[in-house]
């Protein structure tokens, strides 16, 4: 089964598209990928993020146990091989690198160009990851604020969804389309105006005014999306546990909530504790799931 968690954390139904928003762990994606490889030898991954250096702070600064404890491990690693990560820094740069990005089987592109071995993949992937898109519309000082609108953000989305319709057309596979899941945890607040102002001469130059046109890019883009997790913390309740040595002082439950569009009453949840624990001079996060 499909989980964003090591076992025994919850697991997920069947899904082909899926959205993960929220304050979800870093490691999230990666239980996601194993998980999937994992059920078959034919399995391959693409996960797409545009910063190497920020995913590997993330990963590193939180630790996962599981993944500490097994990523080196002779059963283990072989997953991981399987997946390929492209750091595009840019959406133009995202949209490049899924006009070069391909299999053996599938069309040339309408413009030759050079085969390149860090776009050319083994074999169709199976899963496809698209990871934080919503960190190229909120860095400062890199794009006038005017530059991005909300269709900026969906054109992203829909550049990913083309691709793969192209690789699954390609291998000719209906009976096992490739699964698409978006990681976004800014997504729930990120606002973008709906149009683009013509000119700089109608720029009033308003900041409240500016935050008023801005609109929220959460309701369109989660229409894409057949599948929602929403990650939350809860920063009231203090729990009692049976795991007090692995605890830290006054740990918050950690909530996942997840639901299939087509069933909005169907509302799934789950939670748990991510506490530390000191791994020679690590420390070491470790997920405690409330099971009951």
């Amino acid at each position: 089964m499909l989980s964003l968690f090591p076992q025994p954390g919850p697991s997920l139904r069947d899904f082909q598209t899926l959205l993960v928003k929220g304050a979800y762990h870093s490691s999230a994606p990666v239980h996601l990928l194993a998980s999937h490889i994992s059920q078959s030898e034919n399995a391959r991954g693409v996960l797409i993020t545009p910063s190497r250096s920020k995913i590997l702070k993330s990963l590193v600064e939180f630790n996962d146990d599981w993944i500490a404890n097994n990523a080196l491990l002779g059963h283990v690693a072989p997953i991981f091989s399987r997946v390929s990560v492209f750091y595009p820094p840019s959406p133009a740069h995202l949209s490049m690198l899924l006009s070069v990005l391909r299999t053996a089987n599938m069309p040339e592109p309408p413009v030759a160009l050079e085969i390149n071995r860090e776009t050319a993949l083994v074999t169709a992937p199976s899963i496809v990851i698209l990871h934080e898109p919503a960190s190229y519309f909120t860095s400062r000082g890199i794009h006038d604020r005017n530059t991005w609108t909300v269709s900026s953000y969906l054109t992203l989305i829909a550049r990913v969804f083309r691709w793969i319709s192209v690789v699954e057309k390609a291998f000719d596979t209906p009976h096992r389309p490739i699964i698409f899941a978006l990681f976004d945890s800014q997504l729930d607040n990120l606002k973008l105006p709906l149009v683009k102002m013509p000119s700089k001469r109608y720029d009033i130059g308003n900041e409240a005014y500016e935050a008023e046109r801005n609109e929220s890019v959460l309701l369109l883009a989660e229409k894409y999306f057949e599948c929602i997790a929403t990650f939350k913390e809860d920063i009231a309740e203090v729990p009692s546990s049976q795991d007090e040595e692995l605890m830290t002082d006054h740990p918050n439950w950690r909530h996942l909530e997840l639901f299939r569009r087509d069933r909005p009453d169907e509302l799934e949840t789950f939670r748990w504790l991510e506490s530390e624990y000191q791994q020679g001079n690590k420390n070491t996060t470790k997920f405690v799931f409330d099971l009951s």
